[in-house]
């Protein structure tokens, strides 16, 4: 019965969104980043320790790296602000290098020469995603978050990885900058696929039918 379908809305940084109906909150806390009680620009809070009241879950991201112990004390630390909460671990895998010609296996990057560049508000995680696989070198050019490359940088870019086997960066990054594949060596770049998983996923499925 065509009366009886739903509409699901998926809004991405919403929370701040206050005149918006909505019947669920995720709030997600990188998980590697210090959770203090100062929002921007002294701390890395969008809003007040206070305003996770208002949510109805919080997502610790990026877990694969930290351990079980530390990961029991922040959320410690957020009950001390609400106990209304239920919690849950999301971790990424990286999965494959991918460009608009191709993939290649993730182990691709052991042993090689590597540059590495991105555009994003975290590029540690990312950078240790890499080191993980071992490479042979590592280059780093990190620019500041949502950054909006031009072509003149990408070119400038793959003439400083020259010397590179390959050339990484986040699929945030590639989206970007797709639009330059005319560039000499532009085949070199590769953005790594990831898979995130969450834990008690089917709590969570409970928890949003409910």
């Amino acid at each position: 019965d065509e009366s009886e379908k739903k509409s699901i809305v998926i809004l991405d940084d919403g929370f701040q969104h206050h005149k918006l109906n909505r019947d669920f909150d995720f709030v997600l806390i990188d998980s590697q980043k210090k959770f203090d009680e100062f929002t921007i620009p002294i701390g890395n809070l969008r809003e007040p320790p206070k305003a996770l009241k208002r949510a109805n879950s919080v997502v610790f991201t990026k877990t694969e790296n930290v351990k079980k112990e530390d990961l029991e004390i922040l959320e410690q630390t957020i009950k001390e602000v609400t106990s209304d909460l239920s919690f849950y671990n999301l971790n990424y895998t990286p999965i494959s290098l991918v460009n608009r010609y191709g993939k290649k296996e993730i182990q691709e990057i052991s042993n090689k020469k590597i540059f590495l560049f991105s555009g994003i508000g975290n590029p540690m995680h990312f950078i240790d995603t890499v080191k993980n696989f071992n490479p042979f070198e590592l280059k780093i050019q990190t620019f500041r978050d949502h950054y909006d490359f031009s072509e003149k940088v990408i070119s400038l870019l793959i003439e400083n990885a020259k010397n590179s086997e390959l050339i990484v960066c986040t699929h945030k990054d590639y989206v970007k900058i797709e639009n330059f594949n005319r560039l000499k060596g532009f085949e070199k770049i590769y953005f790594i696929s990831i898979e995130a998983k969450i834990d008690h996923e089917q709590a969570l499925t409970k928890e949003i039918k409910d």
